[in-house]
C-alpha cells in the first residue's frame, strides 16, 4: 500500500479547506462541521431545560391564574414535569407567600385596619414585620399538615403515595387561595371575603389535581378530592379565624405582646 506523502496531505487539506468555503447551503452545515476545530465541534451547548431556568421562575407567580383559568392543562404540564418537594417549595409556595404578605403588611402600616368597635388600628413597621412573619410561618404549617392529612387518607384507600405527590397537590392547588391573599393589602376589606373566595377556588382548582397529582384508584378519586378539600377548608379557616381575631383586637395579650416586641426592633 503506497503511503500519501505530507505535500499531498497538506494540499488535500487545503482542498477540503476550499470546499469548505464553497458549500452549498443545503450542505453548509454539516460540511462546516467536518470543517471545524475539534474544540468546536465538541462544544456541550447548554439543555434546553438550563436555558429556559430564568423563564421558569419568573412564571411561577402566574400559574395560580392558570390553574383558575386552564386548570387541566396546567395540572398536566405540573404532572409532567414531576418536580421534588425543594424546587415546589422554593419556586412556587416561597415565592407567592412571601408576595402576598408583604403586600398585606404595606396595607398595615399605609391604612391600618378597621375594627368593629373603636377607632382603626394603625400598626408600626415593627408589629408588621411580626405580624407577617408568623402569618408567613402559618401558612407554611398549613401546607404541611394539609400535605401530610391528603397522604394518611390516601393510604385509607389503600394507595401508595409519596409525600412529594400529596405536597405538591396542596402548594399549588392552594395557590389561588394565597394569590387572593393580595386584597387583604386593601383598606376596607373584610378579611373574610378573600378567604372565602379563594378557598371556593381551590376548592375548585383541587377538583382536577387531586386524580391527576395524588393518581388514586378511579372509584376512590372522588372520596379522597372531597376529604382532602374539606380538611383543607377546615386547616386554612383555622390559620384565618386567627389571623382575623388578631386584626380585630380580640386577642388584646398577644396584641401587647408584640407591640412590646416590635419596639426592640432596629426598625420605626
Amino acid at each position: 500500500m503506497e503511503k500519501t506523502s505530507a505535500p499531498q496531505q497538506a494540499s488535500g487539506g487545503g482542498a477540503q479547506r476550499l470546499r469548505c468555503r464553497g458549500t452549498p447551503n443545503a450542505e453548509a452545515f454539516l460540511q462546516r462541521k467536518r470543517c471545524a476545530p475539534p474544540s468546536l465541534t465538541h462544544y456541550n451547548a447548554p439543555r434546553q431545560s438550563e436555558r429556559k431556568l430564568p423563564g421558569r421562575v419568573r412564571t411561577t407567580m402566574i400559574k395560580a391564574l392558570l390553574l383558575i383559568f386552564e386548570p387541566f392543562a396546567t395540572w398536566e404540564r405540573i404532572w409532567r414535569a414531576r418536580r421534588g418537594l425543594p424546587f415546589i417549595l422554593l419556586i412556587h409556595l416561597l415565592p407567592i407567600v412571601i408576595l402576598t404578605s408583604a403586600a398585606e403588611g404595606y396595607g398595615l402600616y399605609h391604612w391600618g385596619k378597621a375594627r368593629q368597635f373603636g377607632p382603626r388600628r394603625f400598626y408600626s413597621i415593627g408589629e408588621a414585620i411580626i405580624f407577617e412573619t408568623a402569618q408567613f410561618l402559618l401558612f407554611l404549617a398549613v401546607v404541611f399538615i394539609g400535605a401530610k392529612l391528603i397522604k394518611s387518607i390516601g393510604e385509607t384507600f389503600h394507595g401508595r403515595h409519596t409525600f412529594t405527590q400529596a405536597f405538591g397537590t396542596v402548594a399549588y392547588g392552594l395557590s389561588p387561595l394565597f394569590l387572593l391573599h393580595l386584597l387583604d393589602a386593601l383598606k376596607d376589606v373584610s378579611l373574610w371575603v378573600p378567604w372565602s373566595v379563594g378557598i371556593l377556588l381551590s376548592i375548585a382548582v383541587l377538583y382536577q389535581g387531586v386524580p391527576r397529582m395524588m393518581e388514586p384508584d378511579p372509584s376512590h378519586a372522588f372520596g379522597l378530592y372531597l376529604m382532602g378539600s374539606l380538611l383543607l377548608l377546615l386547616t386554612s379557616g383555622l390559620a384565618r379565624f386567627v389571623t382575623a381575631w388578631y386584626l380585630e383586637g380580640k386577642f388584646t395579650g398577644l396584641e401587647s405582646f408584640i407591640s412590646k416586641l416590635a419596639e426592640r426592633l432596629p426598625v420605626q
